[in-house]
């Protein structure tokens, strides 16, 4: 018995039709999926665990005062830690929340230095419209988050 009214597609149909549809989402879906939050928050968690060891290498070696220096940019230097030059992820840049060159430095008993004009030391961390801001406290080196803006 043969069927002479047959409906459906046939396999090349069907292989080209799955293939625009590889194409597409091969070029849609990395649009569509932002990691910009993500590079921030690991950014600012890399920059936090690096001042608190910062701090600990200040405690423990008692060699002197260790400092942290972030420059505005894609690095920072991170005095005790091996590498001492650091790199964040991605696009992210760490600097002062004023902008520019932020040095924290802690004596042996762990405190960091105040900066100039009081308050507490901040650290603000962002990559592409994401940015986190850090905070060392004065006299006990504590590390907070303070805000977080996209």
């Amino acid at each position: 018995m043969r069927f002479s009214d047959r409906s459906g597609f046939s396999v090349v149909e069907l292989i080209i039709v799955i293939l625009l549809l590889a194409i597409l989402a091969v070029t849609a879906i990395p649009r569509l999926i932002s990691t910009t939050g993500i590079t921030a928050q690991m950014a600012a968690e890399m920059v936090a665990s690096d001042i608190k060891a910062v701090q600990a290498q200040a405690i423990f070696i008692c060699e002197g005062p260790k400092t942290i220096t972030f420059t505005g940019d894609n690095s920072y230097t991170a005095e005790g830690l091996i590498p001492p030059i650091r790199y964040l992820p991605g696009d992210a840049i760490a600097g002062s929340t004023g902008g520019g060159e932020l040095s924290i430095t802690f004596n042996t008993f762990g405190e960091p230095t105040p900066p100039v004009g009081g308050g507490n030391n901040q650290v603000t961390v962002s990559a592409g419209t994401e940015s986190l801001t850090l905070e060392v406290l004065n006299l006990t080196g504590q590390v907070t988050w303070v805000t977080s803006t996209s």
